[in-house]
């Protein structure tokens, strides 16, 4: 996993798509363009660090959360600047 960098600066992308995978005390983020390549692997490891993550993706990206116990602090930093889905693996 590399560092939190500012991608809108790399690629001249209007929307990205965000994955993320919840735990109890970090969350990894892989994001992408609208053809699945991967543009970058984050660990994040707190509020600051995931508004940071987000304030480096184009305004309005795509984003799923894994439905889990620890979804709510992140879904409401990110639905604050992007189309957040919240997804539970089991009903996929």
């Amino acid at each position: 996993m590399s560092r939190i960098k500012d991608i809108r600066k790399s690629v001249n992308i209007k929307h990205m798509y965000v994955g993320l995978d919840l735990h109890k005390v970090t969350i990894n983020a892989t994001v992408m363009d609208e053809n699945g390549n991967v543009l970058n692997e984050v660990k994040i490891k707190s509020a600051n660090s995931l508004r940071n993550c987000s304030d480096s993706i184009p305004l309005g990206s795509y984003i799923v959360i894994e439905s889990s116990s620890t979804w709510y602090w992140a879904y409401k930093i990110l639905s604050e600047r992007h189309n957040v889905t919240l997804s539970n693996p089991l009903r996929l």
